[in-house]
């Protein structure tokens, strides 16, 4: 467990899950919400546990208070913002302990934001 200090206000979108309308693929909208959280660069154990292709790409640790969502079925993972690029959520690790309950997650960069 890592030490932090929640010293960041981020941008957050949560996903409502995609419908099929006549055999196509519709989003269900989103959600914008903030969240305050400390973020420091992934550990190496971290970066191991991702999938093989979003290693090579830019990932952050983001510990909060606030529990985001993984990609569920038909619902993207929820997305923050960290200096003006989108990462999604592909890691969550819920932290318990009696001082201070809390989420540490990996977020991985967003090629392409339309895609996601």
């Amino acid at each position: 467990m890592r030490l932090f200090f929640a010293n960041k206000t981020l941008p957050a979108q949560r996903f409502n899950a995609q419908k099929l309308d006549h055999g196509r693929v519709v989003s269900g909208g989103s959600t914008a919400f903030t969240i305050v959280a400390g973020v420091q660069p992934v550990s190496a154990q971290q970066l191991a546990m991702l999938e093989e292709g979003k290693r090579t790409k830019i990932n952050y640790s983001v510990i909060s208070k606030i529990e985001l969502m993984l990609t569920r079925p038909n619902t993207p993972a929820d997305q923050v913002e960290i200096d003006g690029a989108w990462f999604e959520v592909s890691l969550k690790d819920p932290c318990s302990s009696d001082v201070l309950n809390h989420f540490e997650y990996v977020v991985t960069k967003i090629e392409n934001v339309k895609d996601s």
